[in-house]
């Protein structure tokens, strides 16, 4: 009563502010779990009403912001799993308070701000997972409120960023596999995304896509078996695709694509048994792919393209028994192909065609008995020949049936019981031959060349 009387803001809610209060001692007083701690109670809700009455961002939302402060007291006294934790509830619920009323971007969002936060505990205290890690659920959230009220960028999608939390840690209580990395999941992804998302320009209207992939990252992670121990490493390369994403100006559009692709590459290496041991490497790779298509002027239009391709080889790798060791090699090899790809000026509309050629070639090393230890040469002298079509003027118009042939070479080398110790040097001979016929003049159709001249003009 004494804080309600002494401010100018209380003039006329003296009478539901008290009420209030004598609410918030009936809950605590007739409940068995609050036996000792009805002083923290009833004290938190006066710090509540303090922080309410000294704000100008309060003046007409005083009501619903301890309104919301029963409620939770409501949750923690009524469930098992608050025992201990009933301090650090509420203590956290006046910090969300206290960000809210002080920044200018809270204004009229005060009341969502405040109910997202008593989901969140309902959700916590209603799993037998959260048992130990109350604390730290709340204090994550409490963080993501933080940087959202901070940033210019969430003026509008406040709403957004706090809902996808509270999905995020519905998801982490509930599956079986989060038992002891709950509050990681949580931490890193959330206030990670977030701080990413609203301190880049080009996040200003895919605020709100960009949450919700990594929620849907999550999913596949905690309902896979062989996510158990790398569930960090899967969210952690989920925020650097999203870092490369909004540093590119190529990016500016295609950014969910780009997210939506890494979680079909994180469906795939988690529904397999070859990628147990690395699962790492797999979404690493793809995160080097996004870093070569998102700083190349090249990749304007195609990087949707680039991206599924390599979504591609790594379902090929990993269905196949032949590519249980291999598999790091075949990914990074389809990185350098990228890298060649995109650095070379002749490739700007045969981008498509040369990544699905060697997803091809790749498609025949590991469907054949023969190519169990030479799966690396095969893929890297492919590359070379890409290499030799890439930096000739010669190779404008016909790359594709380059690289072909050399698929071809490769399926007849690999489908004979004869090559079996000489498939490296079929190979190699070929990319001479290739060699020879893009540095001669004289290989060229120059009536089709010349055509394809007038048709320039």
């Amino acid at each position: 009563m004494t804080i309600a009387l002494s401010s100018p803001y209380s003039y006329r809610h003296t009478t539901g502010l008290i009420l209030s209060t004598t609410a918030v001692m009936t809950i605590a007083l007739s409940s068995p779990y609050s036996n000792r701690h009805t002083t923290g109670l009833i004290l938190s809700t006066t710090t509540v009403m303090t922080i309410a009455l000294t704000s100008p961002y309060s003046n007409r939302h005083t009501t619903g912001l301890i309104l919301s402060t029963t409620a939770v007291m409501t949750i923690a006294l009524t469930s098992p799993y608050s025992n201990r934790h009933t301090t650090g509830l509420i203590l956290s619920t006046t910090t969300v308070m206290n960000i809210a009323l002080t920044s200018p971007y809270s204004n009229r969002h005060t009341t969502g701000l405040i109910l997202s936060t008593t989901t969140v505990m309902t959700i916590a205290l209603s799993s037998p997972y959260s048992n130990r890690h109350t604390t730290g659920l709340i204090l994550s959230t409490t963080a993501v409120m933080t940087i959202a009220l901070t940033s210019p960028y969430s003026n509008r999608h406040t709403t957004g960023l706090i809902l996808s939390t509270t999905t995020v840690m519905t998801i982490a209580p509930s599956s079986p596999y989060s038992n002891r990395h709950t509050t990681g999941l949580i931490l890193s992804t959330t206030t990670t995304v977030m701080t990413i998302a609203p301190s880049s320009p080009y996040s200003y209207r895919h605020t709100t896509g960009l949450i919700l992939s990594t929620t849907t990252v999550m999913t596949i992670a905690l309902s896979s078996p062989y996510s158990n121990r790398h569930t960090t490493g899967l969210i952690l390369s989920t925020t650097a695709v999203m870092t490369i994403a909004l540093s590119s100006p190529y990016s500016n559009r295609h950014t969910t694509g780009l997210i939506l692709s890494t979680t079909a590459v994180m469906t795939i290496a988690l529904s397999s048994p070859y990628s147990y041991r690395h699962t790492t490497g797999l979404i690493l790779s793809t995160t080097a792919v996004m870093t070569i298509a998102l700083s190349s002027p090249y990749s304007y239009r195609h990087t949707t393209g680039l991206i599924l391709s390599t979504t591609a080889v790594m379902t090929i790798a990993l269905s196949s028994p032949y590519s249980y060791r291999h598999t790091t090699g075949l990914i990074l090899s389809t990185t350098t192909v990228m890298t060649i790809a995109l650095s070379s000026p002749y490739s700007y509309r045969h981008t498509t065609g040369l990544i699905l050629s060697t997803t091809a070639v790749m498609t025949i090393a590991l469907t054949s008995p023969y190519s169990n230890r030479h799966t690396t040469g095969l893929i890297l002298s492919t590359t070379a020949v890409m290499t030799i079509a890439l930096t000739s003027p010669y190779s404008n118009r016909h790359t594709t049936g380059l690289i072909l042939s050399t698929t071809t070479v490769m399926t007849i080398a690999l489908t004979s019981p004869y090559s079996y110790r000489h498939t490296t040097g079929l190979i190699l001979s070929t990319t001479t031959v290739m060699t020879i016929a893009l540095s001669s003049p004289y290989s060229i159709d120059t009536l089709q060349d010349s055509y394809y001249q007038q048709q320039q003009l």
